[in-house]
């Protein structure tokens, strides 16, 4: 067993602004910038950029715009095990200034992930670490491909980590997650998320007590102020670098890839938590959640954490 096995999203990202005082029916003009993305292709895409080993179980529609994402992640080196067919994905991500996005998704092939898919992926691949995005949650079959993968590979004694990707869950959808809860070793939520799963208005006792209650450990992502390691009786927290902020959308996901590369890496939690942070950092320094190789801010982070 060894590399990082993502179950999760691709999409195509369309980035706008959210414009002070847009009414219906008005017309606008902004600056949008068109990504690939989606949770499973951002931490795919950061895993492989990192040096690590990393495959991917999603959704790819047979259009143009699914070839050309699939032909960027198998140049990385990214190992593809995908449910074909219909149109690739999209999401629209409304950001502010503050960094605060709204997402609106038309998950497309994202519907055809199923648990024989899944099943394939880590029969195949036999990975290490297996990374269940939440993003998954909002749709049936994928939901119960998403709880497969996490009941299955802790069964085969692979680590699970667990992004829940989105806190306005429904009644289904969290009685899901908090199920995935119980084969999960690494929770990756923010804050909105850690209080949704734990039932508590603040996100740090929210974290805490997930982590008792699961016996699990929480990296807790905290936007401007970071992130913070919460768990076995340890709080650690890390403060962000400085940024010109330019869209957090894909931020926490470059966040999970950092915290699952060294889960499989068995980097000290200390550095996981730094580096981790640093990486989402940069990220929110980019017009895109996949850019960070053209980035101008942080680079010294883009560099093969492996050879650390």
């Amino acid at each position: 067993m060894g590399g990082v096995l993502v179950v999760g999203t691709l999409m195509i990202d369309v980035v706008a602004p959210w414009l002070e005082g847009m009414e219906p029916g008005a017309n606008y003009t902004a600056t949008l910038e068109s990504c690939y993305g989606g949770g499973g292709g951002n931490v795919a895409y950061h895993l492989a950029s990192m040096g690590g080993e990393a495959a991917l179980a999603s959704g790819l529609g047979g259009d143009p715009l699914g070839r050309a994402y699939e032909e960027r992640l198998a140049g990385l080196g990214v190992r593809l095990y995908l449910a074909r067919g219909g149109r690739t994905g999209v999401l629209v991500a409304l950001t502010t200034g503050s960094g605060e996005r709204t997402f609106i998704a038309d998950p497309g092939a994202n519907t055809l992930i199923d648990e024989d898919l899944v099943a394939q992926a880590i029969e195949d691949y036999r990975p290490g670490v297996v990374v269940v995005h939440g993003y998954l949650l909002a749709s049936p079959g994928p939901r119960r491909a998403a709880l497969y993968a996490a009941r299955v590979a802790s069964g085969a004694g692979a680590r699970v980590v667990f992004d829940p990707g989105y806190y306005n869950m429904g009644p289904v959808e969290l009685e899901v997650a908090r199920e995935i809860l119980r084969h999960t070793d690494v929770l990756v939520p923010n804050e909105e998320e850690a209080k949704v799963l734990a039932g508590t208005g603040d996100p740090v006792e929210a974290a805490q007590q997930v982590s008792e209650e699961y016996g699990l450990v929480v990296y807790l992502k905290m936007g401007a102020r970071g992130a913070a390691l919460v768990g076995d009786g340890v709080f650690l927290h890390a403060s962000p670098p400085p940024v010109r902020l330019v869209n957090t959308v894909g931020s926490g996901d470059a966040f999970t890839a950092v915290v699952s590369l060294g889960l499989s890496m068995g980097w000290e939690s200390r550095a996981v938590l730094r580096r981790a942070t640093e990486r989402a950092t940069s990220v929110a320094g980019c017009a895109c959640p996949q850019c960070l190789a053209e980035a101008g801010v942080n680079r010294g982070v883009n560099r093969v954490y492996t050879s650390i």
